[in-house]
C-alpha cells in the first residue's frame, strides 16, 4: 500500500471505527452532507467563508466540534469532474467500483453492489427518512432508491446575477430542514461556485468566483440556521460534513493535481475530533463517517479506500 493510501486509510479508520461519527448517547442522529461544486481548498480562508470557519472551529452550537482538512483530495482514479466525485461522496468508492468515470456516466453506476449511503442507512435502519437534493441534472440517477426521497430543485447557478435566485434554492433546503417530520439524513449538492469559476476563473479574486462561493457560504449557515430552530434540536445529534466535488484552475477543473484536485473537509459533530485532520482525506471518506453516526456497519466499507 503506497504512502498516500495509507493515509487515507488512518484518517478514514480514525474516524469512522474509532466512534467519532458515533451519535451522542440519548440523542436521535441526524445527518447533513452538503457538496459544493467546484470549491478550491484555498477559497474558504481567502474569500472568507465565514460558516465555513465556524464549523471548522467547533463554533457551530454548545457541544459541537469541528476538524477540517485544506488538503483534501479528489478521486485520484478519475479526473476532477462532476459525475465521477459525486458518485464517489455519495457512495464512499472510488470510480473503479461504481464504474463512473466521466460525466453522463452516473445512471450507469454500480449502485447493485455500492449503493450510496443515503440507501445504505434506510434499508439498515428503517426509520430514517432520507433526502438527496441537487441542482445538476447530471446527478440524476445518483443510487437511486425507493425510499430515498430524490429531488432536482430549481438552480441558483446564476444568483446574484438573477433577482431572487437565491430564493429558489437557497431557501428550499433551509426550509425542509426547519419542518417538523424532516428527513433525518440529507445530501446537499450546490452548483453555486462551479458557475461562477467557469465565467470568471476558479480564483479567490474571480468576481462571480467570490459572489457565488459567498453565496454558497450563506446557504450552509441558512441551513444551519434552520437546524438549530428545530424544537426537537436539544434531542437531536446532527453531523455535518462539507466537502467538494473540484477544485479549478483558470476556468476550468478537468486537469490532474494542484488546486483543481485540492479540495477542502469540514466535519462539525459532538463526537468528532478536533482540529486539522492527519493525512490527505478524500472527499469519499465522509461517508463511513456517516453510516457509523447512524450505527450502520462500516466493514465492507472501509477497505475502498484502499483501491
Amino acid at each position: 500500500m503506497n504512502r498516500i493510501a495509507k493515509a487515507a486509510v488512518a484518517v478514514a479508520v480514525s474516524i469512522a471505527v474509532s466512534g467519532a461519527g458515533a451519535p451522542a448517547f440519548g440523542r436521535a442522529p441526524k445527518a447533513l452532507m452538503v457538496m459544493v461544486d467546484g470549491l478550491r481548498a484555498d477559497a474558504v480562508e481567502n474569500m472568507p467563508m465565514p460558516t465555513l470557519l465556524m464549523l471548522r472551529d467547533g463554533k457551530w452550537q454548545p457541544g459541537y466540534k469541528g476538524c477540517y482538512s485544506w488538503t483534501a483530495h479528489t478521486l485520484y482514479d478519475a479526473r476532477p469532474s462532476s459525475a465521477a466525485n459525486h458518485t464517489a461522496i455519495a457512495t464512499g468508492v472510488t470510480a473503479k467500483k461504481t464504474g463512473v468515470f466521466n460525466n453522463g456516466e452516473t445512471p450507469k453506476g454500480n449502485y447493485a453492489e455500492w449503493p450510496g449511503w443515503l440507501a445504505r442507512v434506510v434499508d439498515a435502519k428503517p426509520g430514517v427518512k432520507a433526502l438527496f437534493t441537487y441542482t445538476w441534472d447530471g446527478d440524476k440517477g445518483l443510487s437511486p432508491h425507493p425510499k430515498v426521497l430524490d429531488v432536482m430543485a430549481p438552480s441558483v447557478e446564476n444568483w446574484p446575477a438573477t433577482p431572487g435566485a437565491y430564493d429558489d434554492y437557497g431557501r428550499f433546503v433551509p426550509d425542509i430542514l426547519a419542518e417538523a417530520g424532516a428527513p433525518d439524513a440529507v445530501v446537499c449538492f450546490i452548483g453555486t461556485g462551479d458557475g461562477g469559476g467557469h465565467r470568471s476563473g476558479f480564483y479567490p479574486y474571480g468576481n462571480d468566483y467570490v459572489r457565488n462561493i459567498k453565496a454558497v457560504d450563506r446557504m450552509i449557515g441558512d441551513m444551519l440556521a434552520s437546524i438549530a430552530s428545530r424544537p426537537s434540536f436539544k434531542d437531536e445529534d446532527w453531523l455535518i460534513m462539507v466537502t467538494s466535488d473540484h477544485g479549478g484552475y483558470g476556468r476550468g477543473h478537468g486537469i490532474w493535481g494542484g488546486q483543481a484536485t485540492t479540495i477542502p473537509v469540514v466535519v462539525a459533530g459532538r463526537n468528532v475530533p478536533s482540529g486539522r485532520l492527519v493525512g490527505m482525506p478524500r472527499n469519499y471518506d465522509l461517508a463511513p463517517m456517516a453510516l457509523a453516526h447512524f450505527g450502520v456497519d462500516v466493514s465492507p466499507f472501509l477497505p475502498s479506500v484502499n483501491e
